[in-house]
C-alpha cells in the first residue's frame, strides 16, 4: 500500500493553516503528486496545471487544503459542487476530474485522502485556466497559436494561490467567470435552452410550397406552435390555418433574429431555420460561451467590435452603441483574422501596395494576356520594394516567361485616388495579419446579405463617419466637412489619433442585440462546426473525437470563388485559414518594424 501523509489544516487562510499531521518530505511528495495527478489534460501551449499543483503544495508546506481532520472541509464541498456545476458555464465537468472526487470522497484511509487532494486542487486549477483564460487548444482550431502564455501562466498561479487561501472560497469562484452582460445573458440562455430541450424541444415543421402572408395551409398551427415555443410568438395557439397578421409579425422577427430576409414569406430557409434542434442551439451557444473566454468584452472607454459573421462594425463608448455599419469581410478561403488590437492612426488617400502573392495569382494572368491592363487599373509596377525602386514600362517584361515565383522581383502600387482598392480612407491597427479597416471601391458588394468578398480586411460602408469618430478629440478638430475636403484634395496624409483606441475583430455566432431573444448567424467560415467538433467528442466521451488542429495558412486555388455554396459547405467541414504574411516595408507612426502596413489585403 503507498503510504503518504497530507497534514490537513481547516484552510480558512494560509494565517489560519495548522497541520494535524506530519508532512511528508517534499522529495516524496512530488513523487506522489505526480503519481496521482493522473493522465493530464493538458497541451503543450497551455498553463500545466499537473506543474502549478506541485508549486502550489510546494508553497504551502504540504499542508491540506481541503481536509479537516480524515474528512473534505466544507470548502472542499463548495468546490466540488461549482465544478459539477461547470456545465452552466458551457464546460465540461469530467475535465475537472469530478469523477475522481466522487470515488475518494467518503473514503479514509491515507491513499485515498491523497488522492482527493490532489483531484481536489489540480479540478480547481483546470477550473480557474478554462474559466478565465479559456481553452488553447481549442483556440487553436481559430487561431494559430504556438508556445506558452507565460501571462497566462502568472495569472492561472496567483489566482490558485489565492484560491487556496482566500476564506470566501465561493465567492471567489462565483467571481472567475467573465461578468460582462454578454455572457452571462449567453449563460441564462444556455440554461433556458437546456430546459427546453428536457421537455422535449420544438417540433419540426413539415416542408411544403412556399407561403406569403393573407395564405391558408394545414402548417399554419405548427408553424404557430413552434414560435410561441422560441418566443416569436405571444398570441393565442389556434387551429385556424390562416396566415394571418399577427403569425406574420412573429415570422418577421423570428427571420430577423436568424439572419434571414425579413419578408414573412416562409420558405425552405426559414423552415430549415425552424427545425434546427435546441440542442443543436444549444451547442452553438456553448461555442460562443469559449470564444468569450478567450476575449472577454470590455466595459469601460470607447472601443470598436467587428462581429465577422454578422458582417457588421459598432462603435462603442463605455457599453453604448454609438455607431453601427455593415462591413465587407474575408472570402471563405481568405478569412478574415480574430484578434485584438489597439487602432492608432488613419490614413487618407492611401496607395495600396499589393501582397505578392495577391499579385501573382491575380495580376500575372491579366498581364500574360494584356500588359496595359493594370494601367487602367492605376496599377504601376517597380522593381523592388525599395523607396527608391525604378518604375518598370509592363511592355517592357516578357510576361509569359515570368512565374508565380520569380514575379517577386516587381513590386505592384495602385496610386491614391477613387479607384484604389482601398479607398480614400484607411484605419490602422498594426498587426502581423496586414489586415485593417478601410474604404473600397465596390460599394455594391454593401446590397448583398452575405458579404464575403475581401482578402481579408474589413471594408466600411461609411467610412467618413467612422473616421469623424475616431479623430474626436484632435485640436483642430476634424469635422466631416474637414474630412471631406481633405478626402477631395487627393494627397496622402497621415493623421495620428488624440489616443489608440482598442478594435476586436470578433466571431460571434449568437448575441444579444436589441430583443430579448437570441439571434443566431450562419457560421460562414465553418469555425462554429470545427469548434462543436472537439466539443461534442468531448462530453459524450468518444474514444474518436477529433483532436483540434491548429489553423493552416494554406492557400486555396486562385481560381476558387466566394459563393453561398462555398459558405455553406464549410458549415460540414473547417476550411483553411488564409493568413498573409508579414513583410518588411517603409516607415509609419509606430507600426512594428516586421509590418509593411501599405502592403496588406483588401
Amino acid at each position: 500500500m503507498i503510504l503518504i501523509l497530507i497534514s490537513t489544516a481547516a484552510a480558512t487562510g494560509s494565517a489560519a493553516r495548522a497541520a494535524t499531521e506530519p508532512t511528508v518530505a517534499m522529495p516524496e511528495l512530488e513523487k506522489k503528486l505526480a503519481e496521482l495527478a493522473g493522465p493530464a489534460a493538458e497541451t503543450p501551449s497551455e498553463p500545466d496545471c499537473g506543474s502549478e499543483v506541485a508549486r502550489a503544495y510546494s508553497a504551502r508546506k504540504f499542508t491540506s487544503a481541503w481536509l479537516t481532520g480524515t474528512h473534505p472541509s466544507s470548502r472542499a464541498a463548495v468546490l466540488r459542487s461549482v465544478l459539477e456545476a461547470s456545465g452552466d458555464e458551457g464546460l465540461s465537468p469530467s475535465r475537472y476530474r469530478t469523477a475522481d472526487m466522487a470515488r475518494w470522497w467518503a473514503r479514509t484511509d491515507n491513499t485515498s485522502r491523497a488522492r482527493l487532494e490532489i483531484a481536489l486542487t489540480e479540478g480547481l486549477c483546470r477550473y480557474i485556466r478554462d474559466i478565465t483564460l479559456g481553452r488553447s487548444e481549442l483556440r487553436s482550431v481559430e487561431q494559430a497559436t504556438t508556445g506558452t502564455n507565460a501571462a497566462g501562466v502568472s495569472a492561472l498561479r496567483a489566482l490558485l494561490q489565492k484560491a487556496l487561501d482566500t476564506s470566501s472560497l465561493e465567492t471567489f469562484l462565483r467571481q472567475l467567470p467573465p461578468q460582462d452582460a454578454e455572457y452571462q445573458q449567453l449563460r441564462t440562455a444556455l440554461r433556458s435552452l437546456r430546459q427546453r430541450a428536457r421537455e422535449g424541444g420544438w417540433k419540426d415543421v413539415v416542408a411544403g410550397p412556399i407561403l406569403k402572408p393573407g395564405a391558408s395551409d394545414p402548417r399554419i398551427p405548427a408553424i404557430r406552435q413552434r414560435l410561441s415555443v422560441s418566443g416569436d410568438f405571444s398570441g393565442p395557439l389556434s387551429s385556424a390555418i390562416a396566415y394571418d397578421a399577427e403569425l406574420t409579425k412573429a415570422v418577421r422577427r423570428f427571420q430577423r433574429r436568424h439572419a434571414l430576409p425579413q419578408e414573412g414569406v416562409i420558405g425552405a430557409a426559414t423552415v430549415s431555420a425552424l427545425n434546427i434542434p435546441v440542442e443543436q442551439r444549444a451547442r452553438q451557444i456553448i461555442v460562443n460561451l469559449e470564444r468569450r473566454r478567450w476575449n472577454p468584452s470590455r466595459s469601460a472607454g470607447r472601443q470598436i467590435v467587428v462581429n465577422i459573421p454578422g458582417f457588421e462594425l459598432v462603435a462603442l463608448n463605455d457599453t453604448k452603441t454609438v455607431l453601427d455599419m455593415p462591413v465587407v469581410v474575408g472570402k471563405a478561403y481568405q478569412q478574415t483574422p480574430v484578434f485584438d488590437e489597439k487602432m492608432e492612426y488613419l490614413e487618407f488617400n492611401p496607395d495600396w501596395l499589393v501582397p505578392p502573392a495577391l499579385a501573382a495569382a491575380e495580376f500575372l494572368p491579366e498581364l500574360q494576356q494584356d500588359p496595359s491592363r493594370l494601367a487602367r487599373k492605376h496599377i504601376r509596377i517597380f522593381k523592388g520594394l525599395g523607396k527608391d525602386a525604378p518604375e518598370v514600362d509592363p511592355k517592357s517584361v516578357d510576361w509569359k516567361t515570368i512565374t508565380p515565383t520569380t514575379m517577386v522581383r516587381y513590386a505592384f502600387r495602385q496610386d491614391p485616388g477613387p479607384w484604389n482598392a482601398l479607398g480614400r480612407l484607411k484605419f490602422m491597427f498594426p498587426n502581423p495579419h496586414n489586415v485593417y479597416l478601410h474604404d473600397t471601391s465596390e460599394p455594391q458588394f454593401f446590397n448583398e446579405r452575405q458579404r464575403t468578398f475581401s482578402h481579408g480586411c474589413i471594408r466600411l460602408s461609411r467610412p467618413e463617419e467612422l473616421a469623424a469618430w475616431v479623430l474626436e478629440g484632435l485640436d483642430p478638430p476634424w469635422d466631416r466637412s474637414r474630412i471631406r475636403a481633405t478626402v477631395a484634395g487627393g494627397h496622402p496624409l497621415t493623421v495620428p489619433l488624440a489616443k489608440p483606441i482598442p478594435i476586436q475583430l470578433a466571431y460571434h455566432t449568437v448575441f444579444f442585440k436589441d430583443d430579448p431573444l437570441l439571434h443566431f448567424l450562419p457560421d460562414i467560415y465553418g469555425r462554429d462546426a470545427a469548434l462543436e467538433r472537439v466539443l461534442l467528442g468531448e462530453e459524450t466521451g468518444s474514444e474518436h473525437a477529433q483532436k483540434p488542429k491548429a489553423a493552416t495558412t494554406t492557400a486555396a486555388p486562385a481560381n476558387r470563388q466566394a459563393s453561398g455554396t462555398a459558405a455553406t459547405s464549410a458549415l460540414a467541414r473547417t476550411p483553411p485559414q488564409k493568413t498573409p504574411p508579414a513583410v518588411p516595408g517603409g516607415p509609419r507612426p509606430k507600426p512594428p518594424a516586421s509590418v509593411n502596413t501599405r502592403m496588406m489585403m483588401r
